[in-house]
C-alpha cells in the first residue's frame, strides 16, 4: 500500500497505510453468526410463510449499513455510501412488509400464501385458478397407432394365438 500510496493520491484517494483499519470480514462473520442463531431460535415462533426471508433482510441490511460506514474503500454518491443506501432501503423494505403481514395475521385477514399451514388451502385455489381448457387438454389423447394397438388387444389378428402371441395360429378354423 506504501508503493500505491503516489498513485492513489494522483486519483484523488487519500490513504494513509499506518492507521490501522477495521476487519470488517470478522465483524460481518459473527454478525451473520448471530443473525443465524436467532433465526434458527425464531423458526418455530413465526407467524407467516416469509417471515423469516423478512427478519433476514433487515437484519443483514442492519449489519450491512454498520459495517459499510467503517470500510474505506465504499463507492460513494455525493456525502453518501451507495451499499449503506440499499441497506437501509432493505431494512425499511423489510421493516414495512413484515409489520403490515404480522399484523394482517393477528387480525385472521392474510393473504392465503402466508398463512401456516395452509398447504391444503393453497392446492385448493391453485386447482382452482385453472382454466377449464387446461384441464381437458392434460388428458391424454389416443393416436391412430394406439387405437390400433389397443383394438388389436381386445381382438388379436387371426394369424395369431390368444394364449402366445409370439406363435402364429396353427389351428384350422
Amino acid at each position: 500500500l506504501t508503493r500505491m500510496q503516489g498513485d492513489l493520491a494522483a486519483m484523488g484517494i487519500a490513504v494513509d497505510p499506518n492507521l490501522p483499519v477495521h476487519p470488517t470480514f470478522l465483524y460481518e462473520s459473527l454478525w451473520n453468526l448471530i443473525g443465524f442463531l436467532f433465526l434458527v431460535w425464531y423458526t418455530r415462533r413465526r407467524h407467516f410463510h416469509g417471515e423469516l426471508t423478512l427478519l433476514y433482510c433487515g437484519w443483514y441490511g442492519l449489519g450491512r449499513a454498520w459495517i459499510e460506514g467503517l470500510r474505506t474503500d465504499s463507492l460513494m454518491m455525493g456525502s453518501f455510501r451507495v451499499s449503506q443506501i440499499v441497506a437501509i432501503l432493505g431494512v425499511i423494505i423489510s421493516a414495512c412488509l413484515w409489520l403490515r403481514l404480522n399484523h394482517c395475521v393477528r387480525a385472521g385477514n392474510a393473504p392465503a400464501w402466508a398463512m401456516r399451514g395452509s398447504d391444503e388451502a393453497l392446492q385448493a385455489e391453485a386447482e382452482a385458478m385453472v382454466l377449464p381448457a387446461c384441464k381437458q387438454a392434460s388428458t391424454p389423447v389416443a393416436t391412430s397407432e394406439e387405437s390400433s394397438s389397443s383394438q388389436d388387444a381386445i381382438d388379436p389378428p387371426e394369424n395369431e394365438d390368444p394364449d402366445h402371441p409370439d406363435k402364429p395360429n396353427t389351428t384350422q378354423q
